[in-house]
C-alpha cells in the first residue's frame, strides 16, 4: 500500500513515548538500510515475473519511519528486550537516560497486523525479562537515538482504515547510535 504523503498518525504501540515523524535526510537514510537500491530493483523484478495486473508499490513507498523518545523531552535512550542465545527478541522497552521511564514501544501479541486482526484478548501472563540492551554493531555502546520503522501492504476494507497505523505488517527497531552514528536497524518481525 502506498503510504508516502499519507498523514498517518503513529501505530498505538507508539502510544507511551513520544513519537515524530524522521525528517526527510534521516528518513531516506533509514529507508535505504530497510532496503538497498539492489534489493529494491530485484522486489520490482520478482513482482514483474508474476505478471499481476495491479501497479507495482516500492516497499519504500509503504514504509514510515517514527523517532521516538520519552514524554519528558529527551531524544536518547536504551531500548530493551529479551535475550534468546545472542539474538535480540520481543517484547521491545524504551527506556528513558534522564527520568528513568520504561514504556512497551512492541509486542508481537499485542501490535500489528495479525494481533489487529484477532483481536484477542491478552491472557495475562508473565513475559520474559526484557533486560538485553540492543547494542550498536560498530562500538556496542547501548545508547540510541531510537527509530521505528513499519510498513503496510495490501488494502484494507472498512471499518479498519480508520485504524490504518496499527495494521503494520513489517517492524524495524534501532536507530542512531550516540556514540559513533552508526545507523541501522537491530531489531525486525514480521506481523503478517
Amino acid at each position: 500500500m502506498r503510504i508516502s504523503g499519507l498523514n498517518l498518525a503513529p501505530p498505538s504501540c507508539l502510544a507511551s513515548v513520544r513519537a515524530t515523524r524522521a525528517e526527510d535526510d534521516l528518513r531516506q537514510k533509514l529507508i535505504h538500510a530497510f532496503q538497498s537500491d539492489e534489493e529494491e530493483v530485484r522486489s520490482r523484478g520478482f513482482f514483474e515475473s508474476l505478471g499481476r495486473p495491479e501497479e507495482w508499490i516500492s516497499p519504500r513507498e509503504s514504509a514510515e519511519v517514527w523517532c521516538i523518545g520519552c514524554p519528558c523531552g529527551q531524544d536518547r535512550g536504551k531500548i530493551f528486550g529479551v535475550r534468546v542465545g545472542d539474538e535480540f527478541s520481543a517484547p521491545i522497552f524504551y527506556a528513558c537516560l534522564a527520568c528513568s521511564n520504561r514504556a512497551l514501544i512492541f509486542d508481537p501479541t499485542l501490535h500489528g497486523y495479525n494481533a489487529e486482526i484477532a483481536k484477542r484478548k491478552r491472557k495475562p501472563k508473565k513475559d520474559p525479562n526484557a533486560t538485553f540492551a540492543m547494542h550498536c554493531r560498530a562500538c556496542k555502546t547501548t545508547v540510541w537515538h531510537p527509530v521505528v520503522l513499519v510498513t503496510y501492504q495490501g488494502e484494507l476494507d472498512e471499518p479498519f482504515q480508520s485504524r490504518l497505523a496499527d495494521f503494520f505488517d513489517v517492524i524495524l527497531i534501532g536507530g542512531v547510535c550516540v556514540k559513533c552514528g552508526y545507523t541501522g536497524f537491530r531489531y525486525d518481525a514480521e506481523c503478517a
